[in-house]
């Protein structure tokens, strides 16, 4: 299972030119079987990737807000 999410990022110019940016997230079957722990579900570990990508970005004060790639299709329409 590989899944595709998006990061919608805000924050200041200093780390952001132009104050936002559109951050695409692959996380492959791999990638989670390789960081999963015990018994976690896919699940968890997705949320830990995701977890772990937005408080990359809250470190430079920067706002990071997860979106789908279904949800990502539909603004884009």
């Amino acid at each position: 299972m590989n899944k595709t999410f998006y990061l919608l990022v805000t924050g200041p110019k200093v780390y952001l030119p132009g104050g936002r940016k559109l951050e695409k997230i692959e996380i492959t079957q791999e990638d989670i079987d390789d960081t999963r722990e015990g018994d976690e579900s896919d699940e968890d570990v997705l949320n830990y990737f995701i977890e772990d990508e937005i408080s990359a970005w809250e470190q430079h004060w920067c706002k990071a807000v997860v979106i789908t790639e279904d949800e990502y299709n539909k603004l884009k329409q």
